[in-house]
């Protein structure tokens, strides 16, 4: 699978929140794999993007 990120994966964090919330890497690859649903399941649980 090819996905095209902004940096690398040492770090995750929801986007446009504040304080920044981290996200485990291995809790964002998971969801990454899992397609769409994983990513927006990640998404809501998180309040946000990642």
């Amino acid at each position: 699978k090819i996905v095209a990120a902004h940096g690398n994966f040492d770090e995750a964090h929801v986007i446009d929140k504040v304080p920044e919330q981290a996200v485990d890497i291995e809790e964002l690859r998971k969801a990454v794999f899992e397609g769409e649903a994983g990513w927006k399941a990640l998404a809501e649980a998180k309040g946000g993007l990642v």
